[in-house]
């Protein structure tokens, strides 16, 4: 019983943390021209994970003068293997120690609690679909194009978290704690509150992911005390939805490390 304890704690500190950087910026260059009183400063900017991920145009470099050497290439690879491998560990912990404590944490006879609505209410798409509709209209009414790129990267994080919400729940046919249909594995609710919440914490500070995370957390307890779902259901979701907030997140991510290094 502690030993399982142990290892979902561990396993919801691993997701809930984001002490793993998203990429290794390298460090400025800045090379001479002709004339050797002159220097072109650039930093280099990491290509994004996907090209058709990229809300933004790429560029390997943000130069401060029109022309550049001849000698810089034109494009960087950033070596990433072992951040990836690093994440599919994080994700298989997590949902190894779902599974392993299903068991244990069983699911409550809570439906139609405060909590329960509460969860449903929060993770519902009508509150994240629409407070991103809404952080959009705000950021092109009052021409913020920070607002505007988070929530564009909000809605990126939510199709591909539900396409994959979806797909997952179609062909694993897991049965519901409470029995009303084959749609368990894994959590919707979960899994899109997770994705927000990670937007949020990487193009925000301050209070704003400590309230994200919040959310999340007493959604995923919501889906498992309302017996909605298993336990392992919530932790697949979280997985899930971390996985394409960050993802998506990514070329801010390497921009601002590129810029402070």
């Amino acid at each position: 019983m502690r030993s399982r304890a142990r290892t979902a704690l561990f396993a919801l500190l691993l997701l809930l943390t984001d002490a793993i950087p998203a990429s290794a910026a390298p460090e400025s260059v800045a090379p001479r021209t002709a004339d050797a009183s002159t220097e072109i400063a650039y930093v280099p900017s990491a290509p994004a994970p996907l090209g058709a991920l990229a809300w933004r145009e790429p560029a390997a470099y943000a130069y401060a003068a029109s022309d550049a050497p001849d000698s810089i290439p034109s494009e960087i690879t950033l070596p990433g293997g072992s951040t990836v491998l690093r994440e599919t560990a994080m994700a298989g912990v997590a949902i190894g120690a779902g599974f392993l404590l299903d068991d244990t944490i069983e699911p409550g006879s809570g439906e139609n609690t405060a909590l329960d609505d509460a969860g449903q209410a929060i993770g519902s798409p009508v509150v994240l679909v629409g407070g991103t509709i809404l952080l959009a209209l705000y950021g092109w009414q009052a021409h913020a194009p920070k607002e505007l790129n988070t929530a564009k990267r909000l809605a990126l994080a939510l199709a591909a978290t539900s396409l994959t919400v979806i797909t997952l729940k179609a062909t694993t046919n897991r049965e519901r704690p409470d029995e009303s249909d084959d749609l368990s594995f894994p959590s919707g609710h979960t899994a899109n509150t997770m994705a927000v919440a990670t937007v949020l914490d990487r193009e925000y500070d301050g209070v704003v992911p400590w309230i994200a995370y919040g959310a999340t957390a007493l959604v995923g307890a919501s889906r498992v005390v309302g017996n909605h779902h298993w336990f392992s259901d919530v932790m697949a979701g979280a997985v899930i939805g971390r996985f394409f907030g960050r993802l998506v997140t990514h070329n801010d991510v390497a921009r601002h490390n590129a810029a402070h290094h």
